[in-house]
Formats: structure tokens, C-alpha cells, sequence
């Protein structure tokens, strides 16, 4: 059972890390950081960060 949530957990920070792509941190950056702050909180940073990018 752990190898299955460990393996979600992965696979949620590589959609994470796809989606920060097209930001500044890139692949990488998104996907390292999901991985220390958990996926879902590093997609709520990223869409604020687009929000933010998108008023200036």
C-alpha cells in the first residue's frame, strides 16, 4: 500500500512540475519544489504567481 500512495504522490508532483513548465521555475523547479511542499500546495502558489503575472 505505501509504494501506491508514494507512487500518487510522485505522480501528482510531475503534473505539478508539467504545469510549471511554462513559468519561471520550469520542469525542474516545480517538480523539486512539489515534491518539499506537497503538490497540492505548489499548485495553488503557481496559480497565484499566473494570477499575479497576468495583472501586470
Amino acid at each position: 500500500m505505501p509504494v501506491v500512495l508514494i507512487s500518487v504522490y510522485i505522480l501528482f508532483c510531475l503534473v505539478v512540475g508539467l504545469y510549471a513548465k511554462k513559468t519561471y521555475l520550469g520542469f525542474l523547479g516545480g517538480f523539486l519544489l512539489s515534491l518539499v511542499i506537497t503538490p497540492l500546495i505548489m499548485a495553488v502558489i503557481l496559480q497565484l504567481f499566473k494570477v499575479i503575472k497576468s495583472i501586470d
